[in-house]
């Protein structure tokens, strides 16, 4: 009698078993078809953000370039007048050495009749 209680327990516990998974199935189902919806809704959250990224990429590709060529022209207004005022410098220096010629030539000049005033004297 004992052993066929255990029988009777054990089938009782196989049909609960059986009971709950049918009663559990559709929620199952149900639970799967969440996921495979959460999972489409992540697969497209997550091409709208790389969409959104590579936007934002490209701003700030677009912000960086027009920053480089402000920096870049900056750069070439400065190498310019650099270029500008060593070109004066030359010039002003060529000025001087002609001037400076036409002063030595004209001290020469100078002496040469200091020279001849002396030995007339």
């Amino acid at each position: 009698q004992k052993r066929i209680s255990q029988q009777v327990h054990a089938l009782e516990a196989r049909i609960q078993e059986r009971l709950d998974a049918q009663a559990l199935e559709p929620l199952l189902e149900r639970l799967e078809a969440l996921e495979s919806r959460c999972q489409g809704l992540e697969e497209h959250a997550n091409s709208v953000l790389e969409k959104q990224e590579e936007v934002s990429s490209k701003g700030a590709d677009v912000i960086e370039e027009a920053a480089n060529a402000a920096l870049l022209g900056m750069l070439e207004r400065r190498v310019s007048d650099v270029a500008d005022r060593l070109e004066q410098m030359i010039q002003d220096t060529r000025d001087d050495h002609i001037k400076l010629a036409a002063q030595e030539e004209q001290q020469r000049t100078t002496r040469t009749l200091l020279d001849n005033w002396e030995e007339r004297s």
